[in-house]
């Protein structure tokens, strides 16, 4: 049975005599462990026809055949996904510092004023998580989408991980964060009057 019948229903089967086919198949159910119950039935059938040939695998083992394939190209997704997450966490630190770098001179000056650097965190946090929010919106949006597209290569598996899509949106949303706070750190140590002398 090839491994995408393993994600469709099952259909009809018509049941020939043994005589009229060259080749049959049995499944027996023990109770007990397979492997005990294997000589015992090569016995049994042996009995009956000493010239049978016979092939033995328990179920267990024939799933893990079938299942080989889907299980690598699972594997090969989910470290495209892992790649794909770092890839997005290092281009979203990258893009945030840099936007945040460029209101040195502004942070200088609100702390010339008399702003805290709380005062001055939360505002950057509100400015710049504002468009990440959005943007993660729109990515849990189009990904669920997206999932129905896959939905008929995924066997045992949900298209809609509430974890995974939670853990994405965490990592990224900390990332973003961690780019807001960093750089206004630097900014809030550096002189005011320094930098209100070079404008």
């Amino acid at each position: 049975m090839p491994a995408a019948r393993l994600r469709e229903l099952g259909s009809a089967t018509l049941y020939e005599p043994m005589d009229q086919t060259l080749a049959a198949r049995m499944v027996i159910r023990s109770a007990g462990a397979p492997e005990v119950l294997i000589p015992s039935v090569r016995s049994a059938l042996h009995s009956i026809d000493p010239r049978v040939r016979l092939s033995i695998t328990p179920v267990s083992e024939r799933l893990q055949q079938q299942l080989a394939e889907p299980r690598t190209l699972a594997l090969l997704a989910g470290t495209l996904a892992a790649i794909a997450l770092a890839l997005a966490v290092v281009g979203l630190y990258g893009v945030t510092a840099f936007v945040v770098g460029q209101r040195t001179q502004e942070i200088s000056v609100r702390i010339a004023l008399g702003a805290c650097g709380r005062d001055i965190t939360r505002l950057l946090l509100h400015d710049s998580l504002r468009p990440v929010t959005v943007g993660l919106a729109a990515g849990v949006f189009v990904a669920l989408l997206g999932g129905r597209v896959f939905a008929g290569v995924l066997y045992g598996v949900s298209t809609v991980d509430p974890m995974a899509f939670g853990a994405a949106v965490l990592v990224l949303l900390s990332a973003a964060t961690l780019a807001v706070i960093v750089p206004t750190r630097g900014a809030a140590a550096v002189d005011p009057a320094a930098v209100l002398r070079q404008l």
